[in-house]
C-alpha cells in the first residue's frame, strides 16, 4: 500500500529491505497477543507505533507491519481516535505509512467512511489514501467498493495513470470473487477506459489458470474479437513484466491468427528485451522457421542485448555461424549503440564487409557525433588509422553552427 505511491529513493530502501525480509506472510496476533503488545491506550499506542515509523529515514517494513498489526483489531471509532492523535505529525513519511494502515482497517469495516476521510485530505497524500481505503474495501467487500467506485469516480479526479491503479483494484478485486460481475458492463464502455478495465482484471488474474481461463472464456463469450484480442494483449503485458517465458509458453499455445500472434509477440519482446534480452534473443531464434528468420530476428533484436552486455553479446556473436554475422547485423548494433556509446558504435560498423554500406554507416555516426561533441569526435578520429582518416574527411560536412539554446537542449 505504501511503497507503491512513495518515492524512488524510498522504493529502493525497500526493495533492500524485502529482499532481507524473506519470512512470507505472518499471521494476525490474536486478542490477547495484540493487547499485550499494544496495551488498551489506543492514543499511546498510536504514538508509540508511530515512533517506530519515524525512527529511521523512511519507514521500514517491519514498522510498517507493526502498524497494519496495530490497525488490525481497532474499531471504526478506535481508528478515528488514532488518526486524531496522529494528526499534525512532523514526519511525513512516517504518517502516511500510519494512515494508510489505518485506513485499510477501517475501509474493511465502513468503506464508505474511510473513503469521505480519504477524500477530504488536500495535499499530496490524498492518492495514497484513496489507494489504502479502495485496498481494504475491495477485499472485504467487492462488490461494494465497484458499486460505490462506479457511482463516485468523478469525486477522485486522479491522475489517467493513477485511475489505471485503481481500476486494477476495483475491477481485478472482484474479479477474484465473481469474474462475470466484474465484467459487467465492460462492452458498453469506450475506448480507452473498455480496454484499462479489461487490463486491469486481466494484471489480477493472469498468474492464476483457472481466472486466467475464466476470464478469456467470459470475454470470448462476447463475441468481439477486438475486446479478446485487447484481453489477450493485456495477461501478456502483465505476465511478460515478471515472467516472459511463462508468458511466451501461454502465447505459444493460443489458437490465434498469425497477424494477431505478430502483434502479441511485440508486446512480449517489448517487456521481455528489458528484463533479459539473451533470453528474449534465444527465445526468437529457437522459434524461428527458416534460416532468413533467424536472421531477421537476430538483426531486430541483437541490439537490445548489446546495450545491455555488450561483452557477452560480442563473444556470443562470435561463436555463432558465419552466415549470422552478417552485415546486417553489424548495422542494427552500430545503430543501437549509437547515441550511447558513438565510439563503439564506429568498431561495430567497420565491421561491415560491403564497402558502400560500411561507408554510408560509419558516415552517419560519426557526423552525428561530431555535430554535438565536435571535441570528442575529432579526438577519436585522430587516433585512427589512414584509412578510416579519409573515409570520413574525404566529403565530410562542417558541423553545424550551434547556439546557447541548442547547446541547452542538447
Amino acid at each position: 500500500i505504501h511503497t507503491s505511491r512513495c518515492s524512488s529513493a524510498a522504493s529502493d530502501v525497500y526493495k533492500r529491505q524485502l529482499e532481507e525480509w524473506s519470512v512470507g506472510p505472518r499471521p494476525a496476533l490474536s486478542k490477547a497477543e495484540w493487547r499485550q503488545r499494544f496495551g488498551d491506550d489506543i492514543a499511546l499506542a498510536a504514538r508509540r507505533v508511530m515512533e517506530g515509523l519515524a525512527a529511521t529515514s523512511y519507514p521500514d517494513i517491519e514498522a510498517i507491519y507493526n502498524a497494519h498489526q496495530f490497525a488490525r483489531n481497532l474499531s471504526a471509532e478506535q481508528i478515528q481516535e488514532a488518526l486524531a492523535e496522529i494528526e499534525g505529525a512532523s514526519r511525513p513519511e512516517a504518517a502516511m505509512a500510519m494512515e494508510a494502515a489505518l485506513l485499510n482497517q477501517w475501509a474493511s469495516l465502513d468503506g464508505a467512511g474511510a473513503m469521505a476521510y480519504a477524500l477530504a485530505r488536500r495535499d499530496h497524500h490524498r492518492d495514497s489514501l484513496v489507494h489504502a481505503s479502495l485496498t481494504g474495501w475491495v477485499r472485504h467487500d467487492p462488490k461494494g467498493a465497484r458499486d460505490w467506485y462506479q457511482e463516485n469516480s468523478g469525486l477522485l479526479a486522479v491522475s489517467p495513470f493513477f485511475g489505471n491503479v485503481l481500476d486494477g483494484l476495483v475491477y481485478g478485486g472482484l474479479a477474484r470473487t465473481d469474474m462475470t460481475d466484474a465484467l459487467a458492463g465492460v462492452r458498453e464502455l469506450v475506448w480507452p477506459r473498455r480496454d484499462q478495465v479489461v487490463g486491469a482484471i486481466a494484471g489480477q488474474t493472469y498468474h492464476d489458470a483457472a481466472k486466467r481461463a475464466e476470464f478469456l472464456e467470459r470475454v470470448g463469450e462476447m463475441e468481439d474479437p477486438e475486446l479478446l484480442f485487447s484481453a489477450q494483449e493485456a495477461i501478456i503485458a502483465s505476465w511478460s513484466r515478471h515472467d516472459p517465458e511463462g508468458a511466451a509458453v501461454f502465447l505459444t499455445d493460443l489458437d490465434i491468427g498469425e497477424e494477431e500472434r505478430a502483434g502479441l509477440e511485440s508486446r512480449l519482446m517489448e517487456s521481455w528485451k528489458r528484463m533479459d534480452p539473451q533470453g528474449a534473443l534465444k527465445w526468437k531464434l529457437d522459434g524461428a522457421s527458416s534460416p532468413e528468420a533467424r536472421q531477421a530476428a537476430l538483426v531486430t533484436h541483437f541490439g537490445s542485448w548489446l546495450l545491455n552486455d555488450e561483452a557477452a553479446a560480442s563473444d556470443w556473436l562470435a561463436a555463432q555461424p558465419e552466415e549470422l554475422q552478417s552485415d546486417g547485423v553489424f548495422e542494427a548494433a552500430a545503430v543501437a549503440l549509437s547515441v550511447e556509446r558513438p565510439e563503439r558504435a564506429l568498431t561495430w560498423a567497420d565491421q561491415i564487409i560491403d564497402e558502400g554500406m560500411r561507408s554510408e554507416v560509419l558516415g552517419e555516426i560519426f557526423f552525428d557525433w561530431r555535430s554535438y561533441d565536435p571535441d570528442a569526435a575529432g579526438e577519436w578520429l585522430a587516433q585512427q588509422e589512414d584509412g578510416m582518416k579519409i573515409l570520413l574527411t574525404a566529403e565530410a560536412p562542417e558541423p553545424a553552427p550551434t547556439n546557447a539554446i541548442v547547446e541547452a537542449v542538447r
